[in-house]
């Protein structure tokens, strides 16, 4: 079977303990036999963080340990880390502040991996962040009778984080290009899509945050200048963004588009086939839990530009 191997870091991958390459976040693969025990090693290339490791088999990929996600392509495997523990057991202190209205403490520190805490009078919560989180500022809000820590935070995207004071939970956390936070949280965001599609989305609070406007633009991209075979990948990108899809369907899909996207179901990305999977077909994942997601494959026939049918690799 072969399994593709990803790392959020620089890392060298090692095999039966011979050593098998660099991985980062690109992907590398590697043919092996699942009816065996391999054992993998991860290795961090700065040192600073331990390695990763388990043994590949048919069982890692159902039941992965929690620093690990798997990802059924179906003909295929990828088996991603999430995130590396550090060397030392002992707390470090990374960061901390006192902020709110009830003089929260709020601390980023590393025990084994990287956690945010916040305490006051009514108790504390931490939260787990990736290895290359940085507070980037912290500040709070009162609003509807609460009194809110709102964190900008920073890993490869733009993080915000924001905490309820007296009910001591993680209330919103979304990532962001920008925002602003007045009577309505307001959030714009990029896609990394064909289109470049950029989002805004609109939240209100009364003790928890729920959205009450969303809207997604493609800026105008001109979709007469891609290639025909990327067409059903910017169709199933529209329909991951919010977008309006009916700009790429016939006029006798067109009354189906919002049937089209209850078939697809919740998808929450799009990939091109991998090894062993037809070419013409898309790969859309799914999640099934928090570290395993898998794959269904689509076919978007077209006329003339138009996506005129929709088969599934299953049908």
């Amino acid at each position: 079977m072969r399994i593709y191997f990803i790392s959020p870091v620089p890392a060298a991958l090692k095999l039966g303990g011979v050593y098998a390459g660099i991985l980062n976040r690109n992907e590398q693969f590697m043919d092996i036999e699942l009816d065996g025990n391999i054992f993998c090693e991860i290795i961090p290339a700065d040192g600073k963080r331990l390695p990763v490791s388990f043994i590949v088999n048919k069982q890692l990929l159902t039941s992965p340990p929690e620093n690990i996600e798997i990802y059924n392509y179906i003909a295929c495997y990828k088996i991603a880390v999430k995130d590396f523990y550090s060397p030392s057991n002992k707390l470090k202190v990374i960061y901390q502040t006192k902020e709110g209205k009830f003089d929260t403490v709020i601390t980023l520190f590393q025990e084994n991996n990287i956690r945010i805490m916040l305490e006051n009078k009514f108790g504390f919560f931490y939260e787990d962040v990736p290895a290359n989180f940085e507070i980037e500022k912290c500040y709070h809000k009162e609003i509807k009778g609460d009194s809110l820590i709102i964190i900008e935070g920073k890993t490869f995207d733009k993080v915000l984080l924001i905490f309820s004071e007296k009910k001591m939970k993680l209330v919103f956390k979304n990532i962001y290009e920008s925002y602003t936070f007045e009577h309505k949280l307001k959030l714009e965001f990029n896609f990394s899509d064909i289109a470049k599609h950029r989002g805004k989305s609109e939240w209100s609070y009364d003790g928890e945050f729920k959205m009450s406007g969303y809207e997604v633009t493609d800026n105008d991209f001109d979709y007469s200048k891609i290639a025909e075979k990327l067409i059903p990948y910017c169709f199933f990108e529209e329909i991951l963004c919010g977008g309006s899809a009916e700009k790429f369907l016939n006029e006798q899909l067109k009354t189906k588009a919002k049937a089209l996207k209850g078939f697809l179901g919740n998808f929450i990305d799009v990939i091109a086939p991998p090894f062993g999977i037809d070419e013409n077909y898309v790969g859309l994942i799914y999640r099934e839990s928090d570290n395993i997601y898998n794959t269904q494959y689509f076919k978007a026939e077209l006329s003339e530009r138009q996506i005129n049918n929709i088969v599934s690799l299953d049908s």
